[in-house]
């Protein structure tokens, strides 16, 4: 894990204590970003790229959202696609990845329908298979996990939620929607160690374990939710988790889309907009 200097690269410029840096208005990102939550909304869609390589953690609600989030990061083909759970925010912009994906990892299905979106997968020319904790491989340079669900498990939707790991250059955790109750099975079954990156769980829900945020004690927390949202998403209960926990929050719907990359200093978190920049030790 990497416990240093985090800082906020932005279109504008940081005015306060710490350090910042400035790049002007439609300046890249590095070009080893390892992590791009996309501004899609109320929902879930964050690539993961290494190399030539990449993954994407759900798809979003909206398709044409999800394609202009993956033009701006030059993402053609996806060589691994999660699909943590089956809400609509999680996999309604589906169709806009349809014939790019080589390998599928999904979430058990509740119903039919749910079924049914792994023979769309199929006929579209990924292979498809049903996450279990243990499951590992390679993307480029990082290595994955899946850390949820269990073989086995009469659990679904949210609590079902696909858990993934990536390590290399830097450590992320996805969570899905995993609830509270879903969260301390995660930390019973797996011995959970410090993150670089969190993807915030439920867009920021108050269903939230504290203890499970102070395990993972992860220096960047990265909340994918709609501006204005009728669910009060982020919360203030979850905000104080992580304030407790030590982790810096980023937000879409404050900050647009937000890119992450490892440095030689820390950890390096661009975005559309602005926010604090801070000293991690």
């Amino acid at each position: 894990m990497i416990c240093a200097l985090i800082v906020l690269v932005s279109a504008a410029i940081y005015a306060g204590s710490g350090i910042g840096v400035t790049l002007s208005a439609g300046s890249a990102w590095p070009g080893n970003w390892q992590i791009a939550a996309c501004d899609i909304g109320q929902g879930d869609a964050v690539a993961v790229h290494d190399a030539d390589r990449f993954a994407l953690v759900d798809v979003g609600p909206d398709p044409a959202l999800l394609r202009t989030c993956l033009g701006r990061l030059s993402i053609t083909h996806i060589d691994l696609l999660v699909l943590t759970h089956y809400d609509r925010d999680h996999v309604g912009g589906l169709s806009a990845v349809l014939g790019m994906v080589s390998v599928v990892l999904l979430g058990p299905p509740e119903d039919a329908r749910d079924a049914a979106m792994a023979d769309t997968l199929m006929k579209s020319g990924a292979e498809v298979r049903h996450a279990l904790r243990g499951d590992s491989g390679e993307l480029a340079g990082l290595s994955w996990s899946i850390l949820w669900p269990p073989a086995g498990t009469a659990l679904r939707g949210n609590d079902a939620s696909v858990t993934i790991e990536f390590t290399g250059s830097l450590r992320s955790l996805f969570l899905g929607d995993l609830g509270e109750d879903s969260q301390r099975l995660v930390s019973a079954a797996n011995r959970l160690s410090h993150e670089d990156v969190v993807k915030v769980a439920h867009h920021g829900s108050a269903d939230q374990n504290e203890d499970f945020y102070l395990a993972v004690r992860a220096a960047v927390g990265l909340v994918s939710v709609g501006a204005n949202n009728r669910y009060g998403h982020p919360t203030d209960r979850l905000l104080g988790i992580l304030g407790r926990s030590q982790t810096s929050v980023f937000r879409t719907d404050l900050l647009g889309m937000i890119v992450v990359a490892p440095s030689p200093d820390g950890i390096v978190v661009w975005s559309d907009g602005q926010a604090r920049v801070e000293k991690k030790r």
